[in-house]
Protein backbone atom coordinates (compact mmCIF):
# COMPACT_ATOMS: atom_id res chain seq x y z
CA UNK A 1 0.00 0.00 0.00
CA UNK A 2 2.92 2.51 1.15
CA UNK A 3 5.39 1.27 -1.24
CA UNK A 4 3.67 0.75 -4.49
CA UNK A 5 2.77 4.58 -5.19
CA UNK A 6 5.96 5.58 -4.63
CA UNK A 7 7.55 2.81 -7.23
CA UNK A 8 5.32 4.18 -9.64
CA UNK A 9 6.16 8.10 -8.73
CA UNK A 10 9.49 6.91 -9.43
CA UNK A 11 8.76 5.61 -12.40
CA UNK A 12 6.70 8.23 -13.95
CA UNK A 13 9.80 10.92 -12.66
CA UNK A 14 12.23 8.90 -14.46
CA UNK A 15 10.37 8.42 -18.01
CA UNK A 16 9.62 11.03 -20.63
CA UNK A 17 6.54 12.03 -21.68
CA UNK A 18 6.34 10.07 -25.06
CA UNK A 19 7.26 7.34 -22.73
CA UNK A 20 5.22 7.32 -20.09
CA UNK A 21 3.00 4.43 -20.83
CA UNK A 22 5.91 1.83 -21.77
CA UNK A 23 7.72 2.40 -18.18
CA UNK A 24 4.78 1.73 -16.81
CA UNK A 25 3.79 -0.75 -18.76
CA UNK A 26 6.92 -2.87 -18.02
CA UNK A 27 6.68 -2.02 -14.54
CA UNK A 28 3.03 -4.10 -14.09
CA UNK A 29 4.67 -6.61 -16.11
CA UNK A 30 8.47 -6.81 -14.11
CA UNK A 31 5.75 -6.98 -10.83
CA UNK A 32 3.45 -9.58 -12.18
CA UNK A 33 6.50 -11.68 -13.00
CA UNK A 34 8.28 -10.99 -9.59
CA UNK A 35 5.13 -12.24 -7.88
CA UNK A 36 4.21 -15.48 -9.46
CA UNK A 37 8.12 -16.51 -10.03
CA UNK A 38 9.04 -15.70 -6.60
CA UNK A 39 7.18 -18.40 -4.94
CA UNK A 40 7.81 -20.51 -7.67
CA UNK A 41 11.45 -20.26 -7.05
CA UNK A 42 11.35 -20.41 -2.96
CA UNK A 43 9.09 -23.21 -3.29
CA UNK A 44 11.55 -25.12 -5.75
CA UNK A 45 14.56 -24.29 -3.24
CA UNK A 46 12.67 -25.46 0.07
CA UNK A 47 12.00 -28.61 -1.85
CA UNK A 48 15.26 -29.13 -3.03
CA UNK A 49 17.21 -28.65 -0.19
CA UNK A 50 14.93 -29.20 3.26
CA UNK A 51 17.40 -29.92 5.66
CA UNK A 52 19.75 -27.02 4.44
CA UNK A 53 17.83 -23.56 5.35
CA UNK A 54 21.33 -21.56 5.17
CA UNK A 55 21.88 -22.76 1.62
CA UNK A 56 18.29 -21.59 0.59
CA UNK A 57 19.24 -18.36 2.26
CA UNK A 58 21.88 -18.50 0.50
CA UNK A 59 20.56 -18.06 -2.94
CA UNK A 60 17.84 -15.84 -1.90
CA UNK A 61 20.50 -13.40 -1.05
CA UNK A 62 22.24 -14.22 -4.06
CA UNK A 63 19.45 -13.15 -6.32
CA UNK A 64 18.87 -10.09 -4.66
CA UNK A 65 23.09 -9.35 -5.18
CA UNK A 66 22.52 -10.30 -8.58
CA UNK A 67 19.17 -7.73 -9.12
CA UNK A 68 21.79 -4.84 -7.04
CA UNK A 69 24.76 -5.40 -9.84
CA UNK A 70 22.14 -5.26 -12.72
CA UNK A 71 20.51 -2.31 -11.06
CA UNK A 72 24.23 -0.57 -10.55
CA UNK A 73 25.38 -1.66 -14.07
CA UNK A 74 21.93 0.02 -15.77
CA UNK A 75 22.09 3.09 -13.22
CA UNK A 76 25.70 3.66 -14.41
CA UNK A 77 24.67 3.64 -18.14
CA UNK A 78 21.67 6.11 -17.49
CA UNK A 79 24.30 8.21 -15.91
CA UNK A 80 26.65 7.88 -18.95
CA UNK A 81 23.59 8.58 -21.21
CA UNK A 82 22.85 11.96 -19.34
CA UNK A 83 25.99 12.81 -19.28
CA UNK A 84 26.78 12.74 -23.16
CA UNK A 85 23.22 14.65 -23.82
CA UNK A 86 24.82 17.33 -21.71
CA UNK A 87 27.82 17.73 -24.21
CA UNK A 88 25.71 17.57 -26.98
CA UNK A 89 23.41 19.96 -26.41
CA UNK A 90 26.04 22.63 -25.22
CA UNK A 91 27.51 22.52 -28.76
Amino acid sequence: VIVLPLIQTSVVKLSQADTLGRYLGFFGVVSLIGWSVGPLYGTFLLESLPDRPTLVWFFISLSGFISMIGFFLLSRKDRSRETSDLYSNSE
